[in-house]
């Protein structure tokens, strides 16, 4: 894979997670939005809410990151740096092993409503944009602190594919709290 095709795929993901939230989300009511199959289960706007207290963070580092990354539009291949792809693959769908939120990221009992929804989509422009002007950055560089340890960096582009990666699977889990709810 390249950086351009990354960041090709990474947009196009982006773009697909906006049109769910649009189409399946945005017209259901604060009870179903909130509704849940138990109380170990999150709801779609605790879904949607843990993923917004993730790009607080991510969004603001990634921006940071470019801001400070160096011009570079080479078409290069793109290789995961070690940390990268152990937080991509523990974070991507496919891996059904469930992971245990860090607490201030854990959105169980927090009082959510509508802005969560608006929050989230304005979250998904902002990655659009950081995605687009990492087409024109050294994506390879490690500049994206670790939220949990600052001290070690991730790549830009692992951190631009951990946060879509770990979007997905939070869509995902969503649309089944959704299908398994019957709203």
């Amino acid at each position: 894979m390249t950086n351009q095709s990354l960041l090709n795929k990474l947009q196009e993901d982006v773009e697909n997670i906006v049109s769910i939230v649009d189409k399946e989300f945005k017209s259901l009511s604060i009870n179903e939005l909130n509704r849940k199959e138990n109380v170990d289960k999150w709801s779609i706007l605790e879904c949607l809410e843990h993923l917004n207290r993730y790009a607080a963070y991510y969004n603001q580092a990634i921006q940071n990151a470019l801001q400070s990354a160096k011009a570079d539009t080479t078409e290069r291949a793109y290789k995961n740096g070690w940390f990268g792809k152990m937080s991509i693959d523990m974070m991507s769908p496919t891996n059904v092993k469930k992971q245990k939120a860090i607490a201030k990221f854990n959105p169980v009992g927090s009082q959510l409503d509508k802005t969560v929804l608006t929050q989230f989509l304005t979250y998904q422009q902002e990655l659009l944009a950081f995605i687009a002007t990492a087409k024109t950055k050294n994506i390879n560089q490690r500049k994206v602190p670790v939220e949990f340890f600052k001290l070690m960096k991730m790549k830009i582009g692992d951190a631009l594919a951990f946060v879509v990666t770990h979007e997905q699977r939070h869509i995902l889990q969503a649309q089944e709290v959704l299908r398994k709810l019957e709203i």
